[in-house]
């Protein structure tokens, strides 16, 4: 609170150029914000939704307010060590505690935490391992360079010694898109068969038993359970299919007999789609799923148009590894309840920035190259007088 209201008192008293961009991002995220208070209003369990409000409110205010403040390189370049540095301090963290331990237990995320369960904890290290290789990419000293290949070494191995079989296959997903989009691929691919081969020999028997009930779902209780959760997001929207049941009715009993009949825990519902499904209901899970396919529209819009431009590199690449932690998003989160989760949401943010700075940059371009065009005629018709001129 501390940080936000001096983030917010800086910006307002400050004299750079206050503007909001009116970007279709940005527009539904202001969207989700509003209709999330629509469904805490209408919601089945007021007291409880009001909480989750409360911080769902302040990351989407705060991932809105990022947008104007992050409109230049340098900026955002900072924005991506903050948030690698953050999470990667956990990988690097857990990384080694996987080595000393042998990786005989399960590394966790600090307590009372988004990512404190070891399934938050292993879609975040995954999330930023793009933001790592962005870095990487982008940095020059050597010293630099070497710490951050440590730092996604262990943060690798962290994010697979969780045990998390939904922070697995996250994992996967995201090497491969990395593949495609880097333009590192070669040095990228020996990496990963290099990474690959070393923890295989590394990895306890434990650890390759809790992955191998990834096929075995239909006798696996934990699986059982999310499904059965599902088919209570289903009865929630199909019953409430506007505004959904508000912000946490997963974890309140007094809904269960009806939505969910014959359950003896409460549970949570273990997927960002159906919470958003359940909680939400189907214009809520819309407005999430448009945010992340434009988001996903937006980022390649950039590769796109930043490719041929030597001055915009840098965005190409930021945007191609922004892509990379969404797929893991998407990926990871089908089995966890983090629809609010604000790593994501500071991507969304980073993604709109950026474009209005891809815009920005190449509109200076041609207008640099309209000069250079309306020049060229003068110094046909005059050329003694130009040179004299200039």
């Amino acid at each position: 609170m501390v940080i936000a209201i001096a983030t917010l008192s800086g910006w307002l008293l400050g004299r750079e150029r206050k503007s909001y961009p009116m970007n279709g991002l940005a527009i539904l995220l202001a969207l989700l914000l509003v209709w999330m208070s629509i469904t805490t209003l209408t919601a089945l369990s007021p007291a409880l939704a009001y909480v989750k409000w409360s911080l769902a409110a302040k990351i989407l205010v705060m991932s809105l307010v990022t947008i104007p403040l992050m409109q230049n390189r340098t900026r955002l370049h900072a924005l991506v060590w903050v948030a690698a540095a953050s999470i990667g301090y956990y990988g690097v963290k857990g990384g080694g505690f996987a080595i000393v331990t042998a990786g005989a237990y399960r590394v966790s995320g600090p307590p009372d935490s988004f990512i404190g369960d070891n399934n938050a904890l292993a879609l975040a290290l995954v999330m930023v391992l793009p933001l790592m290789w962005y870095l990487w990419s982008q940095s020059r000293l050597r010293a630099i360079r070497y710490g951050l290949l440590a730092a996604m070494g262990l943060t690798t191995l962290a994010a697979i010694t969780t045990y998390s079989r939904g922070g697995l296959l996250a994992l996967l997903a995201i090497i491969c898109v990395m593949l495609l989009r880097s333009r590192r691929r070669v040095a990228l691919g020996l990496a990963v068969v290099v990474m690959a081969g070393m923890t295989a020999q590394f990895l306890p028997a434990q650890w390759y038993e809790r992955m191998m009930t990834i096929q075995e779902y239909e006798s696996d209780q934990s699986a059982q359970g999310r499904l059965t959760m599902w088919r209570m997001a289903i009865n929630i929207a199909s019953d409430r299919p506007i505004q959904g049941g508000g912000f946490s009715v997963f974890k309140d009993k007094a809904v269960y007999p009806r939505y969910n009949p014959g359950a003896t825990t409460v549970r949570d519902v273990h997927s960002i789609y159906f919470e958003m499904l359940g909680e939400h209901g189907v214009v809520g899970l819309s407005l999430f799923l448009a945010i992340g396919i434009l988001a996903f529209r937006q980022t390649t819009w950039i590769r796109r148009r930043s490719r041929q431009h030597d001055r915009l590199h840098w965005a190409n690449d930021l945007a191609g590894m922004i892509q990379v932690s969404l797929v893991g998003y998407a990926v990871s989160g089908a089995f966890l309840t983090l629809g609010t989760f604000d790593l994501y949401y500071l991507l969304i943010s980073m993604t709109v920035a950026l474009k209005q700075t891809v815009e920005r940059t190449l509109n200076e371009l041609e207008a640099m190259k309209d000069a250079v065009a309306d020049r060229a005629p003068a110094a046909i018709a005059d050329p003694v007088r130009l040179s004299v001129g200039q």
